[in-house]
């Protein structure tokens, strides 16, 4: 019998980080995710250890923590890749993580800073209980029954709940994947064989290695080595990498026996098959403006009286489902054509209570998002178009949180406010049009 296997995938976490509202649990998951360190340390760490992984000198008193920590958030943490040393009496560990997971540290920090938080150099560097931890992590369950993943045996793994040790093993995988293998002598991991650099670095990565090492002054000496092999593994730990990285089920494996081989021949011949019926959900169709026009006239003029629907009516919602469409994002589907119908409503709505951009101030973007709300809110637009407000807090941080990532654009528009509407309903379901306007 052949078991289904269960391993995590970079999609799976990162629909966990979206789902996710607390920056600190973000935060700890993508440290975890990329570092390979253990829940316990991640949440043990200090102010300190940030500044030092950082290369900024420790420090011991308030004030000169706060012109420190107050320099390295204004730094662009895409140009940082933090190094996080873990030295014991009698051991060396060393881990790095990416640069995805220091922004969202570096937001979770900003938050602190924005309550008036004094924040001192042995202060915990994550602000979150361990059972607010636990209750983020157990968001993953739901995803086992929001997703559509086809249960398919035979190295095709199934979508399932996963904590904080599922993310150590995940980082781990992603290292005897992609961790430069050099010359010479073999030794065993995990019953694979590698150079004994490899397994060092492995050991060196998971639970540090002994101080009496041979390897541990050569690591300890030339940290650029260490961080040219992990630079290998880093695409692979970035949650935001999901639809970029060939997941860990696809990639070929080189089997010992003539069996095995054949079973994997016979795995492979079958491939792409099996990916577009796991994907199914995800392949984009493409419409030509034809179609597009065809698909749109054809909805309206079945859910509304055509006497009704001026020109600029219809060329408007074309203009939208022309631009959805170069973007990927046209369905032909009840849904989809439903809530365009509505879009040009919800314009007009949201431009007479936005008459102009809004600024995204980097330490008070928490209170920005409240605004945002607030005037949605207060116009009636929330409750008028059925949006569920949670998820629209959680979309326009997302938003807010890419502005800043990108660096491009230090405001947010009407538009993309229009936009983040808009996917909310298409998420959240829509309103009834018959209810919400007199179109027959």
């Amino acid at each position: 019998m052949i078991e289904e296997i269960q391993v995590v995938e970079l999609r799976e976490i990162y629909s966990l980080l979206t789902m996710c509202s607390n920056m600190a649990a973000k935060a700890c998951m993508t440290l975890i995710l990329s570092s390979g360190m253990s829940r316990t340390r991640v949440e043990n760490l200090t102010i300190n250890d940030l500044l030092l992984s950082c290369n900024i000198t420790s420090i011991d008193n308030l004030d000169e923590c706060g012109g420190m920590l107050d320099m390295l958030l204004r730094r662009n943490p895409d140009n940082i890749i933090p190094r996080w040393e873990d030295v014991t009496e009698d051991t060396y560990q060393v881990n790095f993580s990416s640069p995805e997971s220091l922004f969202y540290t570096f937001l979770h920090l900003k938050e602190r800073l924005c309550d008036d938080e004094y924040i001192e150099p042995s202060d915990k560097l994550f602000k979150i209980s361990t059972t607010s931890l636990s209750e983020n992590f157990n968001i993953s369950k739901k995803l086992t029954e929001m997703e559509s993943y086809n249960h398919i045996t035979h190295r095709l793994p199934a979508s399932h709940a996963f904590g904080a040790k599922d993310l150590q093993n995940f980082f781990e995988k992603q290292c005897i994947d992609f961790l430069p293998d050099y010359g010479g002598k073999t030794y065993t991991y995990k019953h694979q064989k590698f150079s004994k650099r490899k397994v060092q670095t492995l050991k060196l990565f998971r639970k540090g290695i002994p101080k009496d090492e041979p390897y541990f002054k050569e690591f300890r000496s030339n940290p650029n080595a260490l961080l040219w092999d992990y630079s290998r593994v880093l695409p692979h730990v970035i949650a935001k990498n999901y639809d970029s990285i060939v997941p860990g089920w696809a990639r070929k494996t080189d089997y010992g026996t003539s069996d095995e081989k054949d079973i994997d021949k016979s795995f492979e011949k079958d491939f792409d098959a099996r990916v577009k019926l796991r994907m199914k959900d995800n392949v984009k169709r493409d419409y030509t403006d034809v179609d597009v026009t065809n698909i749109v006239s054809s909805h309206v003029s079945s859910r509304l009286n055509s006497a009704n629907t001026t020109e600029f009516d219809m060329r408007q919602l074309l203009d939208f489902a022309y631009e959805d469409n170069s973007m990927g994002y046209f369905k032909d589907s009840e849904r989809y054509l439903d809530c365009l119908m509505m879009k040009g409503y919800l314009k007009e709505d949201i431009l007479s209570c936005m008459d102009k951009n809004i600024e995204i101030m980097p330490l008070t973007e928490s209170r920005q998002v409240e605004d945002i709300i607030s005037i949605l809110s207060n116009r009636g637009i929330i409750e008028y178009y059925s949006l569920d407000s949670l998820k629209l807090e959680s979309n326009i941080k997302n938003y807010i949180d890419y502005l800043l990532s990108d660096g491009s654009q230090g405001f947010i528009t009407p538009d993309a406010v229009l936009d983040i509407c808009f996917v909310t309903m298409l998420e959240t379901g829509t309103p009834d049009l018959n209810v919400s306007y007199q179109f027959y």
